[in-house]
């Protein structure tokens, strides 16, 4: 009588990699199959126990990454595949329509450019055209942090977040250091919101200084784009002469994302009446 194939004991961390590694091929496997699979076909297709696969695929199923028909029993991609994709087009599509308006800031301004998409509470840099002056501000592309450093960026994100959000946020912030009241913050944050723009001095970054302006999609807030330099070179007059045209270029990505012109303002109104 055959046997169903037994997984190999593993000590801790590989046998969680190989779990990782498990749940990777199921998923494969679900987008490879002409149809949806039944516990029994995937198991074969992945050469694992039927109980491993079951108990793999359930935890896919907890995260909604699979399904399974209630009535065949089979097993097939779950809606949360789709969200993933969106969100990774949406940064592939927001890197490409931005690169052209950034190329413009960075010879309008010689200063670094940056594109920033926000998630969960923390702004990450996915796109950057550095100054071609020998001092200049750099960012990191790919590493997120918290909407409580402040800075230019941060502040346009923060603006737009629900009261409550915002709360959140405010519990992190170093108050000594930014060297102001919580309520002085507010105050800025609902110019922010009023104004579409926010401007930063040394406040993330000692002698640096940046400017920002939100982005949208038909969603809603997705990010922003800002310009930083050395608070000595990048100053408030200089930020006074390139504001029309960060403004422009923001409106610009932000229309081409399906962005709806009016956001900013339902958005500032959302947030006064949360």
């Amino acid at each position: 009588m055959p046997t169903e194939p037994r997984d190999q004991p593993q000590d801790g961390g590989a046998s969680g990699l190989q779990a990782v590694e498990r749940a990777l091929r199921l998923l494969i496997c679900l987008a490879d199959a002409p149809r949806p699979q039944t516990l029994s076909e995937l198991a074969r297709l992945v050469g694992c126990s039927t109980s491993t696969v079951h108990r793999t695929i359930t935890t896919l199923a907890e995260f909604h990454f699979v399904e399974k028909d209630p009535l065949t029993r089979r097993y097939r991609l779950g809606l949360q595949l789709l969200h993933l994709a969106d969100a990774r087009a949406r940064q592939v599509d927001l890197a490409a329509i931005a690169r052209p308006y950034m190329e413009l800031l960075n010879d309008y301004t010689l200063e670094t450019v940056v594109l920033y998409v926000v998630h969960g509470g923390e702004a990450t840099a996915i796109a950057c055209i550095e100054s071609p002056q020998e001092l200049r501000q750099t960012v990191e592309i790919g590493r997120p942090g918290p909407l409580a450093e402040l800075g230019a960026k941060n502040k346009i994100l923060l603006a737009y977040l629900s009261p409550r959000e915002i709360a959140a946020v405010f519990a992190d912030i170093p108050w000594a250091r930014v060297n102001r009241t919580p309520g002085q913050l507010r105050e800025e944050l609902a110019r922010i919101r009023e104004q579409g723009i926010a401007r930063s001095f040394g406040e993330r970054v000692p002698e640096a200084a940046s400017m920002a302006a939100p982005l949208w999609d038909r969603r809603g807030l997705v990010g922003a784009l800002a310009i930083a330099g050395p608070a000595a070179r990048w100053t408030a007059a200089a930020m006074d002469r390139a504001e029309g045209a960060l403004r422009q270029a923001a409106a610009a990505i932000s229309q081409q994302l399906g962005g709806r012109p009016d956001w900013v303002q339902m958005q500032a109104a959302a947030t006064r009446s949360a």
